[in-house]
């Protein structure tokens, strides 16, 4: 007897029809054959498991249950464009070789807790008909989840992708669908961790993940809150393009700067943040990544109407900036940073200020012998021209000049500063 039409099984057809039982197609439900080949199916499909056998390409079939299996290195678990009507379970599972579900489609929830996978794990393409769980899972070579659709949430929470020697072990969602929320809380990534026009329907959780690789979040979509709390990256990171619906939160992050140079430095230029752009106490590896975070977060602040803030960000994205100058603009420019706090800072340049008017009238005094000149040295700093029409001759004179020279700079600063802040 001729085996199964689909290419590569060798199982027996079933009855009259071409297909075996695992690849003949479900009648309708209200067929009377429904139940019976549905449970055929479901006892099929748990000898093979049973018999280590995760061979399920193009089939069409009900539950699954992988829980707890061990499958050895060579053997993989493949169900690229299978039909799976209900849930998927691997919990706790050791597949030694790669699982593919590549075009699969999967009605009910997919769960890896707690599983090992020796090689690749892949999901391009399949859909997720509830939600995905891969919570403490381990894979040792890479994941791909190019273009998945998964309808509810996706929990990949201390998940870990490595390779043997614990390292590379890329993760790839690109064109991921997600329609809840998802998490990859203190999950760690061998390599490189991936999310081109990735759409997320709820909120993103990466806090305290670990990436050592690079953190690519392009043109993506998030639809309410991420958070990147606590999260190290070992090489760049890029969001160019993402939208994200809600705040995020780099606060407490390490972020690395290994990159080409034809690549460029990290890049936060987000398409879109409708809440709070947060880089509080984040520590990053280069000047470069740490001059364009605060740039994004000094625009999103503007776009707020939270001037205050866009000042805060705006001051450190000029102090990340002078320190990237050569030498001596490198220290000149600190009299920019702490003199004037580059013009973000009123209470900064007021301080100063009073300070020079201070010095300066104890100098007059000390230089005509007279300390009732205090009360005219305070209006020499106060009072442009006041301290050159005034002052006595010789030593007075010259201080009474560059008192007035350095505070009609100081006002003129004063005067643009205040108004940028409080008028503008």
């Amino acid at each position: 007897m001729a085996p199964c039409n689909y290419e590569g099984c060798s199982e027996t057809p079933y009855g009259d029809s071409p297909w075996c039982i695992l690849h003949l197609d479900f009648p309708k439900e209200d067929d009377p054959e429904f139940t019976r080949i549905q449970d055929e199916k479901q006892l099929k499909t748990k000898e093979k498991i049973k018999g280590g056998d995760l061979n399920f390409e193009g089939t069409n079939i009900y539950d699954v249950d992988a829980s707890h299996v061990s499958i050895p290195a060579q053997n993989d678990a493949d169900f690229k464009n299978a039909t799976i009507r209900g849930w998927v379970t691997f919990d706790g599972a050791e597949i030694g070789g790669n699982a593919s579900f590549d075009g699969a489609e999967i009605g009910g929830d997919a769960r890896f807790d707690d599983a090992e996978i020796g090689g690749d794990a892949s999901f391009c393409g399949a859909k997720i008909g509830l939600g995905a769980w891969f919570d403490e899972a381990e894979i040792r070579l890479d994941a791909w989840f190019g273009g998945p659709k998964i309808e509810r949430g996706a929990w990949f929470d201390e998940a870990e992708m490595y390779d043997g020697a614990k390292k590379g072990g890329d993760a790839r969602f690109n064109g991921a669908k997600i329609g809840g929320d998802a998490s990859f809380q203190q999950a760690e990534i061998g390599g490189d961790a991936l999310f081109y026009r990735m759409t997320i329907g709820g909120r993103a959780l990466f806090d305290h993940m670990t990436i050592n690789g690079a953190y690519l979040l392009e043109s993506a979509t998030i639809k309410a809150d991420a958070s990147f709390k606590d999260v190290q990256i070992s090489k760049f990171t890029s969001l160019i393009g993402t939208s994200i619906g809600g705040s995020a939160w780099f606060d407490r992050a390490k972020i690395g700067c290994l990159r080409s140079s034809d690549e460029g430095p990290s890049s936060f230029d987000v398409a879109s943040v409708a809440g709070t752009l947060s880089f509080d106490r984040t520590q990053f590896a280069c000047l470069e990544a740490e001059e364009a975070a605060y740039r994004a977060a000094k625009r999103n602040c503007t776009n707020r109407g939270a001037d205050a803030d866009a000042d805060d960000c705006f001051f450190r994205e000029m102090v990340a900036r002078r320190k990237q100058k050569k030498q001596p603009i490198k220290s000149l420019e600190l009299v920019v940073q702490y003199g004037l706090g580059y013009g973000a800072c009123p209470s900064w340049l007021l301080g100063w200020w009073v300070l020079i008017a201070f010095v300066g009238a104890i100098a007059l005094a000390l230089a005509s012998s007279q300390w009732q000149n205090l009360g005219f040295g305070f209006a020499a700093a106060f009072v442009p021209g006041y301290g050159i029409s005034r002052a006595q001759s010789g030593i007075a004179e010259w201080v009474a000049a560059i008192e007035t020279i350095v505070n009609f700079f100081l006002l003129a600063a004063f005067i643009a500063v205040f108004s940028r802040r409080y008028i503008d």
